[in-house]
């Protein structure tokens, strides 16, 4: 997932509209990621990461609406298999057009849109903006879900796309069943040795942890 300014064009096409059409609703988002003070802890936690500024923001929702955003995604959505010299993926369709696209599937993924609209909240990202320092953040965004079935993975890349901002990733891996270095699939980060080149091992490692 991904924020990019407006009209923005992408490896996606060119993004029109507004993130969700859902009325802005940040109650699905943990409000404590919002108080001065976690949020200051974060903002300290993003600066002084390594091998790159990053940072991880957990709990980031309300556990029971996740799982149900889970529930709703695992029975409504479809995800095709996709391949190519970087990635080996299932993916769905475009979640930022979905409700346009298939207006009847807006009754059965409430709590997706929910989601979605909130993460595009101006409150929301203006937490991002704050705690990265990054840019202003529009609501112009590529949206999608991705399963990575057995042997299924994405490779080095620099996730550099136009003028993108910030990428980030919410994680919904099993909720009961917590994730271990011996089931892979790390979000593992290069330092640089120089432009272009990667270091050969990763210096930091992040399981894909749920919420």
């Amino acid at each position: 997932l991904d924020m990019t300014p407006k009209r923005q064009k992408t490896a996606h096409g060119e993004i029109s509209g507004n993130a969700a059409d859902v009325e802005a609703d940040v109650s699905i988002i943990n409000p404590e990621i919002f108080s001065p003070e976690v949020l200051a802890q974060y903002k300290s936690k993003y600066a002084d990461a390594k091998p790159y500024t990053h940072g991880v923001v957990t709990p980031l929702c309300d556990d029971a609406r996740l799982r149900t955003v889970q529930a709703e995604m695992r029975e409504h959505l479809t995800a095709n298999f996709k391949e190519t010299d970087l990635f080996k993926v299932l993916q769905t369709g475009d979640l930022v057009t979905i409700d346009k696209a298939d207006p009847s599937i807006v009754p059965k993924i409430p709590e997706l849109l929910k989601l979605r609209a909130a993460i595009y909240s101006p409150q929301f990202r203006a937490m991002v903006q704050e705690m990265t320092g990054c840019a202003p953040l529009t609501d112009r965004i590529d949206c999608s879900a991705n399963v990575y079935p057995r042997s299924g993975h994405l490779l080095c890349h620099d996730d550099v796309i136009g003028t993108r901002c910030i990428s980030y990733i919410i994680y919904l891996t099993d909720p009961d069943e917590g994730w271990t270095a011996g089931d892979g699939g790390a979000l593992e980060l290069y330092p640089v040795i120089e432009p272009g080149t990667p270091a050969v091992d990763p210096t930091t490692e992040l399981l894909p942890a749920w919420n």
